[in-house]
């Protein structure tokens, strides 16, 4: 029987960070293990982040992983259109403490751009969070995931797709008929 192999999926930001994870033994077909969304607490940032991390660590005692996924933060534009760096830097603070949280556990680090997920899980780089959960969701019969849990879930599914073709690559490439050395 194969090993299990967990990696965990994670869509931090400075108020919910969802996360989920799955067993990529077989990274071409992984399987559903548990997700959720962790609630910050507090009224200040810093007693959000605060709430946030401890969770997080408590989270990943109870759940050993080999490795975490995190997606990376983009540009973010207000209704007015116009950038604001201020969301962006805050899902850093707290992207940062949850790799550190994750790097602690000894787990395997990735990180993936927002359009590179979407990309792999539904097809479409720029896709809406709906559209996601939607494809999440039959992939892993869980109709009751929320938005964050459903990015987490994608992202989760994104590492086990890089990851799978990266191994194809490499038992193709020692057994020499790869790159044109037929």
């Amino acid at each position: 029987m194969d090993r299990s192999y967990l990696t965990m999926g994670v869509d931090p930001s400075p108020r919910r960070v969802g996360w989920a994870v799955l067993d990529v033994a077989k990274p071409r077909s992984p399987t559903y293990v548990r997700s959720g969304v962790i609630e910050a607490r507090g009224a200040a940032r810093p007693a959000r982040l605060a709430s946030l991390y401890a969770e997080f660590v408590e989270l990943l005692r109870q759940q050993p992983l080999d490795s975490v996924a995190f997606e990376s933060g983009g540009a973010y534009r207000g209704r007015s259109g116009r950038r604001n760096p201020d969301p962006v830097l805050y899902q850093a603070e707290a992207r940062g403490l949850m790799m550190g949280a994750a790097i602690a556990s000894h787990a395997a680090i990735a990180l993936y751009a927002p359009a590179a997920v979407k990309q792999v899980a539904t097809g479409q780089g720029q896709t809406c969070k709906s559209a996601v959960a939607l494809v999440m969701g039959l992939r892993f019969g869980r109709r009751d995931l929320g938005p964050d849990e459903a990015d987490a879930l994608a992202v989760a599914w994104c590492h086990s797709q890089v990851q799978a073709t990266r191994e194809f690559i490499r038992v193709h490439a020692l057994e020499g008929g790869f790159y044109g050395q037929d």
